[in-house]
């Protein structure tokens, strides 16, 4: 890489050499602004500005060392120059096709994620419009819905639904009076001969009270205290 201290010993030489310089940077932010805008019609391209200008500083470096050549004590130092000037040049054409490369793989890789999301938008339409046409048949049928559906409906109340049931219920029949006790007939020799109730006597006799008799046989207690009151009249009369 050329440098200052190599471009002291002729001044004319150094002074060139940094006018190439800026214009090499000048030349490759113009590259990196414009590598993608197309020529208009009859108008030179980034490209081949940038080939003209190399051309154009080739010719002056020609030039120069052609006058370097007519002064032998300089020779040596354009040759140098000269040397230097073009392992810039191709140093500033590597680089620049190294930024074209990078700029090219980003404009790719922007461009899929543009066509993902036109690709995600076009599909979110879809189901806007789709969830669209199923909402307009739904407002359609409720705009149509008659004035008699759409009344409140009456709902009868809990007495009137606990009147209905009772109207509906049958009548219960009245319940019959109890049935008055059995009174037993006494006999001639009193209920003692009587085996339908021996089983009674036999309690009785064994000790039970009557409501404990009544209990065991399933009788009512008057039933079975007016069974023991007539068990023989003429033993109670005795006693």
């Amino acid at each position: 890489m050329i440098t200052l201290a190599a471009l002291v010993d002729p001044p004319s030489f150094q002074q060139w050499v940094l006018i190439g310089l800026l214009g090499a940077a000048l030349l490759v932010i113009v590259l990196q602004s414009r590598r993608r805008k197309e020529p208009g019609p009859g108008r030179p391209s980034a490209l081949e500005r940038a080939e003209a200008a190399l051309e154009h500083a080739a010719a002056r470096d020609r030039s120069a060392a052609s006058r370097g050549a007519a002064n032998p004590g300089g020779g040596d130092a354009s040759l140098r120059v000269q040397k230097d000037f073009e392992q810039l040049l191709t140093e500033l054409e590597h680089l620049s096709e190294r930024i074209t490369l990078q700029v090219e793989e980003e404009f790719g890789r922007l461009q899929g994620l543009m066509t993902e999301a036109d690709r995600r938008i076009s599909a979110l339409r879809v189901l806007i419009e789709a969830s669209r046409q199923l909402r307009e048949p739904l407002r359609g049928d409720a705009s149509n819905v008659s004035p008699s559906l759409s009344a409140p409906v009456h709902t009868p109340s809990l007495a009137s639904h606990s009147a209905a049931r009772s109207d509906l219920r049958p009548a219960t029949p009245p319940m019959a009076p109890p049935m008055p006790p059995v009174i037993p007939t006494p006999l001639d020799g009193g209920l003692e001969g009587d085996p339908r109730f021996a089983p009674i006597f036999q309690l009785a006799d064994a000790g039970y009270p009557p409501r404990d008799i009544a209990q065991k046989l399933g009788e009512s207690v008057g039933t079975v205290e007016l069974v023991l009151n007539l068990r023989n009249p003429s033993q109670r009369s005795v006693t």
